[in-house]
This record gives structure tokens, C-alpha cells and sequence, in this order.
């Protein structure tokens, strides 16, 4: 994705390191994410 988006290309200019790959099948992507928003403290 970072190959082809400029503005995630920037981003990184900045911050100067990738996200590493976790391997997370959507089912797992989808459980983290639910639990950020459960645990996050916004309604």
C-alpha cells in the first residue's frame, strides 16, 4: 500500500520507519480492531 499512496509515502519520509507485516488473517484484523474501539475510552 505505502508502494502506491504519496501521502502514506510522506508519512514515512517523517516517521522513517514501515509498519511490519503481522500476518493477521481479516477475522484477527477484525478482533483487534473491536478491541481498541471497546478499550479506547470514546463512546
Amino acid at each position: 500500500m505505502i508502494d502506491k499512496d504519496p501521502a502514506l509515502q510522506a508519512q514515512l519520509e517523517l516517521c522513517l520507519v514501515r509498519m511490519p507485516n503481522q500476518s493477521l488473517v481479516d477475522e484477527e484484523a477484525r478482533n483487534i480492531l473491536e478491541f481498541m474501539r471497546k478499550n479506547d475510552g470514546v463512546k
